[in-house]
């Protein structure tokens, strides 16, 4: 039982811990992964949809894209990705435009 053990990594180092551990250590073993990383859910085998405790959900990911809760969980992610994309471009927009202060 892994308790998101990728929440409080960067990107980078959260998949390669994911690579080592999960794919790696545990492979051929059952394991269970408590996340809130919607990025790996494609990876599992099967997964269970909880909400207060309660089964809401279980499968693949692909039997699950009729689940109104998996729907919603995806919605949710892939507008804050395009939030964090969005801010990430204003950010290199905005650092483009500032004026240097090195002399040429």
């Amino acid at each position: 039982m892994l308790d998101d053990p990728v929440s409080a990594l960067d990107a980078r180092v959260g998949k390669a811990v994911f690579k080592e551990v999960v794919q790696g250590m545990c492979k051929g073993r059952t394991t269970i992964l408590a996340t809130h990383a919607v990025d790996y859910f494609k990876l599992a085998d099967k997964i269970i949809i909880l909400d207060k405790g309660d089964i809401q959900g279980f499968g693949s990911l692909d039997e699950l894209k009729d689940n109104k809760m998996m729907q919603q969980i995806l919605k949710d992610h892939d507008e804050q990705r395009q939030k964090t994309l969005e801010a990430a471009r204003a950010k290199k927009a905005e650092k483009s435009e500032t004026p240097s202060l090195v002399k040429k």
